[in-house]
């Protein structure tokens, strides 16, 4: 359906029934019984969503895929599991944020060559909220703040405003990454066009606006107790 939906869907649970197969390796080598564990989780998702033409694409449920098996044996990703190279192809469209409480920043770490462009290539070390639109900035801190204590992901699509007047949709599967103390603890994010089309490089974000579509993902850890999206 593509029409607008005026009811928002309330802690509707979804198994997405994909299965994780990969050979074991040095990064994801673990225990078969805690491989069958995660198949059977699945994605277990909280979905709150408003506009139902938006749904998860191919690429962000494969990144999905990609986070939990570097996570294993937790269910966790930790910082020290997490590798450039295990990120593979996603890497080019992956952000990594460092949240800063209580200053309320979140702080540019690392943008993928993909999104540079339209982020700007000087953005780096920047606070990711200053291309937030206001009205938008605190629900965003206070999703992150949510998804570490939690220790859950979570999924949206926002309007975003470009330099030129266009209005993009943009993709974004976020996920808690942590390390040995709080400080060190990361929001890594894998974001694109909502259509799956490479973003002009020649357009700049100016005004992330509030998402219109929005899920947690849960990790095996349950997710917050919020039953609607986040404005």
């Amino acid at each position: 359906m593509d029409r607008l939906q005026t009811q928002t869907y309330r802690s509707r649970v979804m198994g997405a029934g994909l299965r994780f197969d990969a050979p074991a390796t040095k990064t994801n080598a673990a225990p078969a019984v805690a491989r069958r564990a995660l198949c059977s989780l699945g994605f277990m998702e909280r979905l709150v969503t408003q506009w139902s033409k938006f749904a998860r694409s191919f690429q962000s449920m494969g990144f999905d895929v990609r986070l939990r098996s570097l996570a294993l044996p937790d269910l966790v990703p930790k910082r020290s599991a997490i590798k450039w190279s295990g990120l593979g192809a996603f890497v080019s469209n992956v952000v990594v944020l460092e949240p800063k409480f209580p200053a309320g920043q979140l702080l540019l770490e690392y943008i993928g060559s993909k999104l540079a462009p339209n982020f700007g290539a000087d953005i780096g070390g920047s606070d990711y909220l200053d291309i937030v639109a206001p009205s938008a900035r605190r629900s965003a801190l206070d999703n992150v703040a949510a998804g570490l204590a939690q220790q859950c992901g979570f999924w949206s699509v926002a309007p975003a405003r470009t330099n030129d007047g266009q209005t993009l949709f943009l993709e974004a599967t976020c996920f808690p990454v942590f390390g040995e103390e709080p400080k060190q603890n990361r929001i890594l994010i894998y974001v694109q066009a909502a259509d799956g089309q490479d973003i002009d490089a020649s357009l700049r974000i100016i005004a992330i606006q509030a998402p219109i579509a929005w899920q947690w993902i849960d990790l095996g850890h349950g997710v917050p107790a919020v039953s609607e999206v986040q404005e």
